[in-house]
């Protein structure tokens, strides 16, 4: 498994002269400092200059400072350096030769292109406007990193510019824990151009044969064809196509008298309930009546009713009752109506067809001129001409479509593979609420790895939950994944007020369930320090300068090392591609 480490990282302001250099161990790191000393800040530079852009980096006062950073960083034994100045990125080798310009992130000449290219991460999804585009480092970094603004409400969530891709959480897990292989990934954008390529055939073959059209209809307006049995057999064709036409005329006849009857029946039955509601109603005002008695015989059946309020408010229930059926009926009658009124339409448009190609056979009989032969023969070329075309494209569309059909069954999901990883995971995050003391949540909580977990932890849980829903995931994706071990990088895990026995099982667990290999980057307050021990070998980062981050005493170092590598960033010139080694 190949490891990405961060070794060192240098913010420069020129406008402050201030600066700063912070070194990092390859295993854990612990950054430590009260609030507004610039842990986060610091934390936020890191994949920030990776191309990955974090919130609240880029507040009004860190702004005014201008700041230039420089991530010294190895990927399989080979060391590079990064230098970031607002959208404008340089790279270099580890004897500080550039090898790269970049400007912007996910652009042509954006960093992320050396970054993915870095890190094999090829990956191409939808975004909102329904394009496929290449996605940018950040969601590739996804995984490895808290924020402390975004990163504790929603697991990976914590970079900006996430909510441009259509169901990115979901795609990205599938991604990341080897549910689909980046073969999927590679067929899919091959598909998408498959796809494209088909739409733009069955366009263009569609126009064709709109012009065809046009220019049989002017041929059929010639009175013969010079070759009588092309004449004949343009005749049996005009008879197949009236007769053709005549049966659909016939389907579309019965669905009108269907509609007709429905139209009718749905009429009669209001009918019948105006004409009860009449009679409930004048039952009600007899009823109401002061000269009506208690007690009212049926004039039918002899029977003896009661004159009473519940039988009087009966009568109402039954007059609304008609007059909502009455309703319903009404709404059926207009949907019928509108079916009728499209129907017609279609049939008679149908009766134009019928008149025009009987036209078409009457006129065929008639006397001809030199001028018709001349302009049928015309005609005839020119419809030779785009059927030959049309039949070219239906070949393409034919093989396109086959090629499709391939790479369809490339994009199927292996079921009992992504089975066996749901389960394992389930598993792992079981271990991880129980070390975290989460005792809220139901496995159903946590059935698919693409699930939020926040929806039942509240307060002090929320946190601890989804600090087990990242290392479940970075565990599952080591078990089932292919992928670079890049810094786990967390900002402030003890959120929500954590009590004792929480705070010390929380960094346990942070330090305990690294992967192996993986390098630990976590910053918090100075208050969590006598609880954390010494026995977690941890290289301390002390941050103590409030609302400065950046110090003067470090500019002279920090300058020395940095503005060669910044005037040849921006330096103009054509970025060069990475040389073919760095993907190796």
């Amino acid at each position: 498994m190949r490891n990405l480490y961060f070794h060192e990282m240098m913010i420069l302001s020129k406008t402050e002269k201030s600066a700063i250099r912070v070194k990092f161990s390859k295993t854990k790191n612990l950054i430590l400092g009260e609030n507004d000393v610039g842990k986060s800040t610091l934390i936020k530079s890191l994949y920030n200059c990776l191309g990955a852009d974090t919130p609240q980096l880029k507040t009004s006062r860190w702004a005014k400072a201008n700041p230039i950073y420089c991530l010294r960083f190895e990927l399989n034994g080979k060391y590079y350096s990064i230098i970031r100045d607002e959208r404008y990125f340089g790279v270099f080798d580890h004897e500080d030769n550039r090898i790269g310009q970049y400007q912007g992130v996910s652009s042509k000449r954006g960093i992320g292109q050396f970054i993915n290219r870095l890190l094999g991460f090829r990956v191409s999804l939808e975004n909102k406007d329904g394009n496929l585009v290449g996605l940018p480092p950040a969601f590739y970094f996804l995984p490895f990193y808290v924020d402390q603004d975004k990163g504790w409400a929603t697991a990976w969530s914590s970079f900006q510019g996430l909510q441009a891709i259509k169901s990115y959480r979901k795609s990205l897990v599938d991604y990341h824990l080897g549910i689909r292989s980046q073969a999927y990934y590679d067929a899919k954008v091959q598909l998408h151009e498959l796809t494209s390529r088909v739409r733009e055939i069955a366009k263009e073959r569609n126009s064709l044969i709109g012009v065809r059209d046009r220019y049989q209809a002017r041929k059929d307006q010639q009175h013969f064809d010079i070759d009588p049995k092309t004449f004949k057999e343009e005749i049996e064709a005009l008879v197949e196509k009236l007769n053709s036409i005549l049966e659909r005329r016939q389907v579309q006849l019965d669905k009108i008298k269907h509609e007709r009857n429905s139209l009718l029946g749905l009429e009669t039955e209001v009918e019948v309930l105006e004409s009860a509601i009449r009679e409930l109603e004048a039952d009600y005002r007899y009823t109401e009546d002061p000269k009506t008695p208690d007690h009212i015989d049926c004039p039918t059946c002899g029977t003896e009713f009661e004159n009473s309020i519940v039988e009087r408010f009966g009568l109402l229930d039954d007059i609304d009752y008609c007059r909502n059926l009455i309703d319903q009926k009404q709404k059926k009658i207009a949907d019928v109506s509108n079916t009728l009124q499209d129907l017609n339409e279609q049939y008679q448009r149908t009766e134009n067809e019928v008149n025009s190609v009987d036209a078409l056979l009457q006129r065929k009989k008639e006397s001809i001129t030199v001028q018709d032969v001349i302009k049928s023969e015309g005609y005839k070329d020119v419809l030779r001409s785009i059927s030959l075309d049309i039949t070219e494209l239906d070949r393409d569309q034919a093989e396109m479509e086959s090629k499709e059909a391939a790479l369809k069954k490339k994009t199927q999901i292996d079921r009992e593979l992504k089975e066996s990883i749901t389960i394992h995971y389930q598993r792992k995050m079981k271990e991880a609420l129980n070390k975290l003391n989460v005792e809220v949540l139901q496995e159903n909580d946590y059935k698919a790895p693409d699930r939020l977990v926040t929806s039942n932890a509240t307060g002090s849980d929320a946190p601890r939950a989804l600090l087990a829903q990242y290392i479940s995931l970075l565990h599952t994706m080591d078990e089932y994944g292919a992928f670079i071990r890049c810094p786990l990088v967390i900002d402030s895990p003890f959120q929500q007020e954590q009590d004792d026995s929480n705070t010390t099982a929380i960094f346990d667990f942070i330090t305990s369930e690294t992967l192996e290999g993986e390098q630990l980057i976590v910053g918090t307050l100075n208050k969590h320090a006598p609880k954390l021990g010494d026995d977690h070998g941890c290289n301390i980062i002390n941050l103590s300068n409030k609302y400065h981050l950046l110090r003067p005493d470090c500019y002279d170092e920090v300058f020395a090392l940095i503005e060669p590598l910044h005037r040849q960033t921006l330096e103009l010139g054509v970025p060069p591609p990475p040389p073919a080694s760095l993907t190796k």
